[in-house]
């Protein structure tokens, strides 16, 4: 659900925007785990998670299209997005490990969903500046 149903309304609302909103929604779902007491909340937690992780998954590409000129900017744009996605994802898992051995489940949740909004914060300033260069709000 979460790759193929965000695609459908990027279509109709622009991908940087659908992947704004889900980036934000991601970290929200992360500090609800703060919440999930029983099996039941854990689970709801991880499939509304999951959907908005796909959905981040599968915008990454038309995202980067949309911010392209021409399309032989795609190829290269898609490797240094991914080069610049590789070191966080590399050091996030080890840092957040340290996090729970040393801290426990709080401090590592919180970083989890701090990092998550940090970088929503971040496609709102991509999204600031393509609108300005789109001239529509529908990036």
């Amino acid at each position: 659900m979460g790759r193929i149903i965000p695609n459908f309304l990027a279509d109709k609302f622009g991908p940087i925007n659908l992947l704004m909103i889900m980036c934000a929604a991601a970290g929200v779902i992360v500090f609800a785990l703060f919440g999930a007491a029983s099996p039941a909340g854990l689970i709801v937690v991880t499939i509304l998670f999951g959907i908005c992780q796909g959905a981040y998954a599968s915008l990454i590409p038309p995202a980067i299209m949309r911010t392209s000129k021409n399309h032989t900017d795609i190829g290269k744009r898609m490797g240094i997005n991914f080069l610049c996605i590789s070191i966080p994802a590399l050091t996030g898992n080890p840092i957040t490990g340290a996090l729970l051995d040393r801290f426990g489940y709080y401090a590592s949740i919180t970083f989890s969903g701090v990092v998550i909004l940090a970088g929503s914060a971040l496609l709102l300033v991509t999204r600031y500046f393509q609108q300005k260069v789109a001239d529509t709000w529908r990036v």
